[in-house]
């Protein structure tokens, strides 16, 4: 997950359209919801749709695991209907359907993450309910619902996350924060393909530096400091560049790159003087990721 600003105030023009404020009336008259076709252009990939467009407030990636999109679902913060048979994992049993077409509770998802998450919504205040309000009305209650419900799942732009988590060396994410654990086990975001991916982010940039150090110490004695430095420069500003939120997997490189000395210390170097190679490699980062 990565935090996420800049939606308020953009609400989308197809959520003012008169099919979804008909949907809308029925979901309340029903209290549930039950109109799935008002949806349809909503779920388009279409330039300009709903599921389009908050592709494109995310970059292109799942709001839970930072995953890049083929195939993107729409997923409700929110759950829009409740289950009926229980699970042991999270609380499925409440509904919010009135919410079904507000747009900040509206992620886009990939399809893991949303089967995973369902209709799982756990919180620890009391929970909110219908109160009379017009869709109009709708659209921006994130806040004040949380103030009210304290919800245990994480929301990318509403919620600040991002030091609490930690990523262990086989791609893991780790955390003491509650409610970092209880999306990262609701989501799955520890599930193998997610692993594997951080994983090799984190050994394919321990390995590029290992082999940029042995050629640093290897022309050490024919060129000066600075020049043998050189060898470190394109890998970590290339590594550091990536650690901006639009890039997938960002927050992994983003955690190294905040916590660099830290990550320093996991490493396993092949060399005699272990010491004075992270120093170097040390010296290397901080002259090259802002560069």
């Amino acid at each position: 997950m990565r935090e996420i600003r800049g939606r308020r105030g953009t609400l989308h023009k197809f959520l003012e359209d008169e099919k979804v404020k008909t949907a809308f009336a029925q979901n309340i008259k029903d209290e549930k919801h039950s109109s799935k076709s008002a949806y349809n252009d909503g779920k388009s990939d279409k330039i300009g749709s709903i599921k389009w467009t908050l592709e494109e407030i995310y970059y292109g990636k799942c709001a839970f695991c930072e995953e890049l999109l083929s195939i993107g679902e729409i997923e409700h913060f929110r759950p829009k209907n409740r289950n009926k048979n229980q699970s042991k994992k999270c609380d499925k049993s409440y509904s919010y359907y009135w919410l079904a077409f507000s747009w900040d509770n509206l992620l886009p998802s990939c399809k893991k993450c949303n089967i995973r998450k369902s209709n799982c919504f756990d919180i620890d205040g009391v929970r909110i309910c219908y109160n009379n309000e017009p869709l109009a009305d709708l659209h921006y209650k994130m806040e004040e619902y949380r103030e009210k419900e304290q919800p245990k799942l994480l929301h990318p732009e509403y919620d600040r996350f991002e030091n609490e988590i930690e990523f262990r060396k086989q791609g893991r994410i780790y955390s003491k924060d509650k409610r970092v654990q209880y999306t990262v086990r609701v989501c799955n975001l520890n599930r193998k393909k997610l692993r594997d991916s951080r994983f090799s982010i984190i050994t394919d940039f321990e390995e590029a530096l290992h082999e940029h150090f042995i050629s640093f110490d290897n022309h050490l004695n024919n060129d000066n400091l600075d020049e043998c430095l050189e060898y470190f420069k394109v890998t970590i500003k290339k590594f550091c560049k990536k650690s901006n939120v639009k890039y997938e997997y960002s927050l992994v490189r983003k955690s190294i790159q905040d916590n660099f000395e830290q990550f320093l210390e996991s490493m396993d170097i092949n060399f005699d003087d272990e010491d004075y190679a992270k120093e170097i490699i040390l010296t290397a980062f901080l002259k090259f990721r802002n560069d």
